[in-house]
């Protein structure tokens, strides 16, 4: 019911607010488990509670069941604290004023009250209610609704059969791309202003400052009182081996003087969260929550890195969790089509090939684990500041690292090297077969970004595309399917047009000669002109989250420019002639390209594969270097 509603949110942030409480605490830290989550689903006349955990390699489905249940047990008997509920309400308050900065939040609010049937009036007051919300409320609606009654849902590993699925013949659907229903005529003519295209301006919607040490970009938030801060470093697993494993294991570990336990509730209480990604060369510290709090939250991660009290079993628990998530990415068909694709591309500089061997990781020690965090605190970084304060104010305060020792930008992307068309086999024996292509190109001029942002637009272009209508639509060829052109993200990497597809095994050789024919297809006006149409309007509806800004302020700056391009952008495409880009398209079609597919062999025509250029059969294994 509506009122039972907010104590079960509640209840859901105390087990888990993102990324603290029960469920981070209880199974999360001391890796009792590889992952945990929950989620409520609310519906008008009914919903849901789940409540989910990933196995350790080795782990069996009893063992989850019991933790998970252990976990509502707490709840049942009130076995949380008075910080505990704190905590949770203080996210239920961020999450609110968080809510106020998207117009998708604020839409997916409407829907909800709709969806939930509860008045507008009553739903507006939700931080209100779910800030009244006690201990009691938590426990009478633990005690209510999770009870014995529950589904259990096992995700059980093991060799399985695909089923035999029959391919039926079919009959092309004439595709016209200018049709439309009633409704859509009638949406059109509504009498509506068109807003006017976004332009971000520099000293008014951000502010950006250089230093040999650093960089940052500010940008102001005048919605709430809320922050968000990065610091992006130019330094990965490419540069110490061990960096991107010691975040892994720092997520478990506590400091000198403070438990692991005892810094999660720490950084609960401030309201921040924080977080680490770390890649082959690169890596990124990020930190949101109560603007308040800002100065706490920074001295919070310092702290944590340079202090931190790196045990064996942390080591030992962070190495269960990748072990298990190696395992699972080797064994996933969508994972294994990317590597290949990766390897086909960019050979030994595929991202796969260059993580760091499981042998590495398994000799890593205490020691060495800590001297890869405390290169972090001199690096040189680029970071960025969303929030109410301004520039002058936070210098100081968002300065993570020294800067001290300088990093160098990562080379450009370049792709394999190779005269003539290549294709990569990989044998799996799955229903669905991975597809990919791409046409290597030069590094992206303002010539190519315009073709091919038109390019992208058409034969992409969401479900409205020409792939995705003429082989999903019009023929049933394939269950996913996308086409576009990647510009150069840095001045000097190369790029390339790509197509994907995902189609069922025995439709492989179909479904790759009809996108090869459509790609090849005569541009046709009506499908040019709604394409060009569709450009004008998101051109003049596009809007930056605030919460993006630095982050499109710093691709400007690698890919060369000093202010917002997109008007320009734009421009240069709607200049684009037919001519112009069918004549781009012919170029790429008639160029090397580099040809990926992972599927059963029972089920794939090779002889068709040698046709389109130099077969390489490549095993799974190779394609990962874990």
């Amino acid at each position: 019911s509506n009122s039972d509603r907010y104590a079960i949110e509640v209840m859901d942030l105390l087990l888990l607010d993102g990324q603290s409480g029960m469920l981070n605490r209880d199974l999360m830290l001391s890796q009792k488990v590889a992952q945990a989550s929950c989620n409520p689903t609310f519906r008008r006349y009914a919903g849901h509670y789940e409540l989910s955990a990933d196995a350790l390699k080795g782990q069996t489905h009893k063992e989850l069941e019991t933790l998970l249940l252990g976990e509502v047990d707490k709840l049942k008997n009130g076995d949380f604290s008075a910080e505990d509920l704190e905590a949770a309400l203080v996210r239920a308050k961020l999450n609110e004023q968080g809510i106020v900065e998207s117009n998708n939040a604020r839409v997916g609010h409407m829907l909800q009250a709709y969806m939930t049937g509860q008045p507008w009036s009553e739903y507006i007051q939700r931080i209100e209610r779910l800030t009244a919300i006690t201990k009691a409320d938590v426990v009478r609606v633990a005690q209510k609704y999770l009870n014995k009654n529950y589904l259990l849902l096992k995700k059980v590993e093991k060799k399985t059969k695909p089923p035999k699925i029959v391919k039926p013949s079919i009959t092309p659907v004439q595709i016209d791309p200018s049709k439309q229903s009633s409704f859509a005529k009638a949406i059109f003519a509504l009498d509506a202003e068109p807003p006017a295209p976004e332009t971000l301006v520099a000293n008014k919607d951000y502010f950006y400052s250089d230093t040999p040490q650093s960089a940052l970009v500010t940008v102001p938030n005048t919605y709430n009182q809320l922050f968000a801060a990065d610091w992006n470093f130019e330094y990965g697993r490419k540069q110490d081996p061990l960096v991107c494993f010691a975040l892994t294991v720092l997520k478990d570990s506590g400091t000198k003087t403070k438990s692991p336990e005892a810094m999660e509730r720490e950084l609960s209480l401030l309201g921040s969260s924080v977080n680490f990604n770390c890649w082959d060369e690169g890596l990124n510290i990020s930190a949101s929550g109560l603007d308040s709090n800002l100065q706490g939250s920074v001295d919070f991660i310092k702290e944590w890195i340079s202090q931190a009290d790196i045990k064996e079993s942390a080591i030992q628990g962070a190495l269960k969790k990748v072990k298990t998530s190696r395992h699972q990415i080797m064994n996933d068909p969508r994972s294994i089509g990317q590597a290949a694709y990766s390897y086909a591309s960019l050979a030994k500089r595929s991202p796969f090939l260059l993580a760091t061997p499981t042998t590495i990781l398994e000799n890593a020690t205490p020691a060495l684990i800590q001297a890869s965090l405390n290169k972090i605190l001199s690096l040189q970084y680029k970071s960025s500041y969303y929030g109410p304060r301004k520039m002058e104010d936070i210098q100081n305060i968002i300065a993570i690292s020294t800067g001290e020792t300088k990093t160098k930008e990562r080379p450009p992307y370049q792709l394999r090297k190779s005269k003539k068309t290549e294709v990569f086999y990989v044998d799996q024996d799955t229903a669905q077969s991975q597809i990919l292509f791409g046409w290597p190109k030069r590094p992206s001029n303002d010539v190519d970004r315009a073709v091919g942002s038109l390019f992208s637009n058409y034969v992409g272009g969401g479900m409205g595309g020409l792939l995705f209508q003429e082989i999903r639509e019009a023929r049933g060829l394939a269950y996913s399917v996308s086409g576009w052109y990647s510009s150069s993200s840095r001045k000097k990497d190369e790029t390339s047009v790509g197509a994907y597809m995902g189609t069922q095994s025995d439709k492989t050789k179909d479904a790759m000669t009809t996108l090869l024919k459509v790609m090849k297809r005569p541009i046709d006006d009506k499908r040019l002109a709604k394409v060009r149409a569709s450009m004008k309007a998101s051109r003049y509806s596009d809007r930056t989250s605030p919460r993006s800004i630095s982050s499109v302020v710093y691709a400007w700056k690698y890919r060369g420019v000093d202010s917002d391009p997109r008007e320009k952008d734009y421009q240069n495409a709607m200049k684009v002639s037919k001519e112009e880009l069918q004549k781009w398209i012919n170029t790429t079609m008639k160029s090397r390209a580099i040809i990926s597919v992972v599927g059963p062999k029972k089920s794939i025509d090779l002889k068709h594969l040698s046709s389109l250029g130099k077969l390489n059969k490549v095993k799974a294994d190779s394609l990962f270097n874990y």
